[in-house]
Order: structure tokens, then sequence, then C-alpha cells
């Protein structure tokens, strides 16, 4: 009975569960996976509020189901809640031990709460668990650009590329690994790739200028400088190195 609330546009899935749940003909388990599904739904609609009540049925009807605390707690997140969303990949995690996609959750979350250290072994657990969950992988990796640990990074990065090719923090990261070790080209390429997959993230502009900079391409490096500063005109890198730009072509 529970087909029509399992595909389809999420509208058309969120008319298919209400329809069915209203029809009391549901029964047992079909009851509390309705309400899941509708939330998903509502979910990807980006109707927080009303996914955090699906689950919130879902859960009082059927407790002991690891895939509704999981999916409560990324519901958490978006509403910018960490605390919640931990309590519900603990519970998620109690209930099933081995649930690697908790543990990635999970690991996000510890990032947002700046626990770098808990974050760095959930996300490891995560990816021991399943190597395919590449958002571990970027995860872990911006934990590894935060301690400078480049031949970490890269290697996550690689992993995410493979991962996940049309995902543009993957080259971020790696860009940013070889641009740390001195292999400027090599980064530039990254972050002109990371540039197409999205022209409006500024990180590929301001990294692939510094890259510019360091190779006294001093013309790219002002021209990517800019870009980033019309996407954020407060970055204080940006505003650093044009500055430094300006003083440098005033001595030519």
């Amino acid at each position: 009975m529970l087909a029509p609330c399992k595909s389809g546009e999420p509208a058309e899935i969120i008319q298919a569960c209400t329809s069915l749940l209203a029809s009391g003909n549901l029964r047992g388990n079909d009851i509390p996976n309705a309400y899941w599904h509708r939330g998903a739904a509502y979910f990807s609609n980006k109707q927080y509020q009303l996914a955090l009540n699906d689950y919130d049925r879902a859960i009082a009807i059927a407790p002991r189901v690891p895939e509704f605390y999981n999916d409560r707690g990324v519901t958490w997140i978006n509403l910018e809640n960490n605390d919640r969303a931990m309590q519900d990949f603990d519970q998620a995690l109690l209930l099933k031990p081995d649930y690697a996609l908790a543990f990635e959750n999970r690991g996000i979350t510890l990032i947002n709460l700046k626990r770098p250290n808990e974050a760095l072994y959930a996300l490891s657990k995560a990816i021991e668990l399943d190597p395919t969950l590449w958002l571990a992988f970027g995860y872990r990796a911006s934990i590894y650009e935060e301690r400078c640990d480049w031949r970490a990074m890269y290697d996550d990065a690689n992993k995410l590329i493979e991962l996940a090719p049309n995902y543009r923090m993957g080259y971020e990261y790696r860009g940013r690994a070889y641009l740390e070790v001195g292999q400027q080209q090599a980064a530039i390429a990254d972050f002109s790739k990371a540039i197409s997959i999205d022209p409006d993230a500024i990180y590929g502009y301001s990294m692939r200028g510094r890259a510019y900079y360091f190779l006294n391409q001093f013309d790219s490096a002002m021209a990517d400088f800019q870009a980033a500063l019309r996407i954020d005109p407060k970055d204080s890198d940006t505003i650093s190195y044009i500055n430094d730009l300006r003083r440098k072509q005033r001595g030519r």
C-alpha cells in the first residue's frame, strides 16, 4: 500500500502519503513508515518543521527504528539545533551500532559544535563501515585542512573526487593541498574545475588567485581576487591580497 509514498516528486509523495494516512486503511508498520516517507518529502522541499513533525509521529509510534532518528537528526541540523541532532544520532547508534550514515551525520554535527577530535573519529568510523560515503571524506578533509595535514587532505580529496566527480569541494580540497606543497599549476587546474562546477563559490577564485600570485602572474591573480570580492565584498583575506597586489603594481 505504501508504493505511492516511495517514489515521485516530493509534492506527489506528500499528497499520496497524506491520502493514505487519512484513509484509515494503513496498519502496523505502514503507519510510521508513511509518516517517515512524507517527512522525507517535506525535507526535500526544505519544509523542515513539517518534516520534523512527521519524524516525531513516526518515532512516537515506532521508537526502535534507527533510520527515523537519523533522518530527524539531519532535520535538526538544518534547523540549526545541533544539540538535538546529536541526541538523535546517538539514539540511532544505540539501536544500530554499525550504522555508517549515523556516524557520518554525527561527525558533521560535531564539526558544527567545534569538536574536531570527536568528529574525526566519527567520520573515520563511517568510512570504515561504508567507504562509499563521499560526504564523510569531504568533511574529514575539512578537519585535515584546519590541521594543515596536507597529505591526509589530499588523500581524502582524491577519494571524494573518485566518488563524487561533480562535487566542487573535492577539487577545492585537492587544489588547496597542491597549493600548500608548491604545485601551483596542479592547484590552478583543480580550482578551475571547482569554479566550472559552481561559479558562485568564493573559495575557488580566492585560492586560484593565490596560486597565480605565487607564480607572479599578478594580472590573473587580481582578476580572481576581484571575482572573489564580488561574491563576498568583506572577505578579509581577499582584500589583503588585493591591497598587496596594488602595491606591487604601483612598484612596477
